[in-house]
């Protein structure tokens, strides 16, 4: 087995930067690696990590170009502080096409927080905004509504725009989909990946470096921090269409409950805490996404609520 004593790695990032980081190590025994995440917390600010990278030689990075923090990007890097490879961020939302944020403007603008955090659904807010009660939403997660609101299609364009956007950066994950199909959804979010994704990439990542990691099914799979964070269930529509298992749990915050018991959710039990989070908030009061605005329409057209 090749030994990587010497070598050290940075990988600079968002959520996803600490699980390539443990791979890294994995598949590279005796390495070095660290991680951050960018703009977090006052120790992710640019300038802050870059005072760090003098200790490494090899740089991984997120940060596209054109970003908000050239310093971090590809070209900067390699310049400043010697070989870097770029690593686009991992977005999926083909499981979750109901996700959004969702702003409100009372007392004063904010971003609505429920049962889990930031992260809404559209088809429950929706459900709000037209006073369809609480108790009948949880029917509305099925493949008529689904449709009607363009969700079925989702995984299919995720599935491409994903494979388009890695190929443009030199990356070939077109099979490796269907490998992380055979154990079932494998995001926990929109850009949360379950480990065996994050594995593929920071193995593809290292092959890019010139390095020869360990296959990343060979090894034991490190420890996945993003299972910790927030989880959205795989809806049977969906699940019906990626030809997997549905998981019909929310997860919360797992260091927001005392026990594991305590964290998950069924879908009744999040419409109620999420129309609780809502408490008096009036229609008006809602700054919608596009994902919003299409989900109060098109459960108008179904059930001919008034405009």
């Amino acid at each position: 087995m090749p030994d990587h004593d010497g070598l050290r790695i940075a990988v600079i990032g968002g959520c996803q930067a600490r699980g390539l980081k443990n791979w890294c190590t994995a598949l590279l025994p005796g390495c070095q690696a660290a991680d951050w995440h960018v703009n977090v917390s006052a120790a992710g600010a640019p300038a802050e990590i870059e005072k760090h990278l003098g200790y490494f030689n090899l740089f991984i990075t997120q940060i596209a170009d054109g970003s908000d923090t050239p310093s971090l990007e590809r070209a900067a890097l390699e310049a400043r502080f010697g070989q870097t490879i770029y690593l686009p961020l991992f977005a999926f939302p083909g499981f979750h096409p109901d996700i959004t944020p969702c702003g409100v403007t009372k007392p004063e603008f904010r971003f609505v927080r429920g049962p889990l955090e930031q992260l809404q659904s559209s088809i429950v807010i929706a459900a709000y905004q037209l006073g369809i009660a609480a108790s009948r939403v949880p029917r509305l997660f099925n493949s008529l509504v689904y449709a009607e609101l363009g969700y079925l299609g989702a995984f299919d364009e995720s599935r491409a725009a994903a494979t388009s956007v890695y190929a443009e950066s030199g990356y070939d994950i077109s099979g490796a989909i269907d490998r992380w199909l055979q154990h079932g959804a494998f995001m926990y979010t929109n850009n949360h990946p379950r480990m065996r994704v994050l594995g593929t990439l920071a193995w593809q990542a290292l092959r890019k470096a010139g390095l020869q990691p360990l296959d990343p099914d060979a090894v034991p799979e490190p420890f996945d921090d993003l299972a910790q964070s927030v989880r959205w269930p795989t809806h049977e529509p969906i699940a019906r269409r990626a030809g997997i298992a549905a998981e019909p749990l929310f997860g919360r915050l797992a260091a927001a409950v005392d026990d594991d018991a305590g964290r998950w959710l069924t879908l009744e039990a999040f419409v109620e805490a999420s129309y609780a989070a809502y408490g008096d908030l009036a229609p008006s009061d809602f700054i919608n996404t596009e994902v919003i605005a299409g989900a109060v329409d098109g459960l108008r057209r179904l059930f001919d609520a008034p405009g």
